[in-house]
């Protein structure tokens, strides 16, 4: 009844393909690849005007290769590694490293910790001011860097009677 209008619609189309190799009883390597593409349309428009109508539809590429390594009874080790591509940076590849400790305190309970880093292609805008005329997601362009974070989760998890699974975590990201 104002007159503003505001779309915000995002399509995934998303194909991937994951693969386990059970190597051996200590050993469990999984990979896969994902091509995912994005479909954003924002449009913000004040009666006959339109403010912005942003469409996009960019394309990101994913490969990924985790090995899940048991060398003793009490300690699983998860390196890994994810290699993603952005059609908007067609000459950089974003590579994720992964690492992961379990610890086995019981046959139920465990401590985790994990680190590794990030890329994000998708961005949100908002104005702190008046929220509801911009509060929309997009896809990154070229005129920004892809997002980028480096986290540290440290966590414990425990099985009730094989049924229940109680489960607590905090993070540090940067």
């Amino acid at each position: 009844s104002s007159g503003l209008r505001s779309e915000n619609e995002i399509d995934d189309i998303t194909v991937s393909a994951d693969m386990t190799w059970f190597k051996s009883p200590d050993a469990t390597v999984k990979f896969g690849l994902q091509h995912k593409t994005l479909g954003f349309q924002y449009l913000n428009a004040f009666q006959d005007s339109i403010q912005f109508d942003v469409q996009t539809r960019p394309a990101e590429i994913g490969q990924y290769v985790k090995l899940k390594y048991a060398p003793n009874s009490i300690w699983i080790i998860e390196p890994g590694l994810r290699i993603n591509y952005y059609d908007v940076y067609p000459d950089s590849l974003f590579p994720d490293f992964r690492l992961g400790f379990k610890y086995l305190l019981t046959d139920d309970r465990y401590i985790n910790l994990s680190v590794g880093n990030y890329h994000q292609f998708i961005q949100t805008a908002q104005d702190d001011f008046n929220p509801s005329i911009i509060d929309f997601w997009i896809a990154i362009d070229k005129s920004v860097d892809a997002g980028a974070s480096q986290q540290i989760v440290l966590g414990y998890e425990e099985y009730i009677d094989s049924r229940f699974k109680i489960q607590g975590e905090g993070d540090y990201k940067n």
